[in-house]
């Protein structure tokens, strides 16, 4: 049976700036949004960060959430629980609900959602093997990350920034989680919250 948990608030941590510092390396060294970690401490994007200065970083502890079966993944909300489950940087496993099948992607990046790409080519091949070659489609898949599996609706289609090469592909593409929302104008996208639902097994 489905359980609904509220995510425990945050605590916070401290960090003393040191030579080489950023606030993006930062925010991807504690798993936290760019903007979040800004926010909390009173800067923007023009400010410069000096040696020995004390940032105050937020911590979030994602309580888990139990699921309709072993098949299904946990429904998580993307503002405040999965973008924390599944930080830019981790790396997770894939399994497609429908076909069973499996490969790896890392999050380079995303506000909204997350913007993955495929590991290795033979991760790319298996995925164009799910959506029949590049698609804008959206599937239900299951994220596996640090032993929690996560319903979430994936498109293949890669484009714009790339980070990994030789992994088959150019550019990135789309992990959506409940209530996540398109970048180009902020709205939800309802094609893949469907599949976000049909990965938690609630649709």
């Amino acid at each position: 049976m489905y359980l609904l948990k509220q995510a425990l608030a945050p605590c916070h941590t401290s960090h003393t700036v040191q030579t080489g510092d950023t606030i993006w390396d930062l925010s991807v060294l504690y798993g936290i949004p760019q903007s979040k970690l800004l926010t909390v401490n009173n800067l923007t994007l023009s400010n410069r960060l000096s040696i020995g200065q004390q940032l105050t970083v937020p911590v979030h502890s994602i309580a888990r959430k139990t699921t309709v079966s072993p098949q299904h993944g946990e429904f998580l909300d993307w503002w405040t629980e999965a973008q924390y489950v599944f930080p830019i940087g981790k790396t997770a496993k894939v399994t497609d609900l429908a076909t069973g099948q499996s490969f790896h992607i890392k999050r380079t990046t995303g506000a909204n959602h997350a913007d993955c790409e495929t590991m290795t080519t033979a991760d790319t091949n298996v995925a164009r093997s799910i959506w029949g070659d590049f698609s804008w489609t959206p599937r239900a898949v299951i994220i596996e990350v640090d032993r929690r599996k996560l319903a979430a609706s994936m498109s293949f289609m890669p484009h714009d920034l790339q980070y990994i090469r030789d992994n088959g592909i150019i550019g990135h593409f789309d992990v959506y989680f409940s209530n996540s929302t398109r970048h180009a104008d902020g709205r939800p996208d309802a094609s893949h919250q469907l599949q976000v639902e049909r990965a938690a097994g609630v649709r």
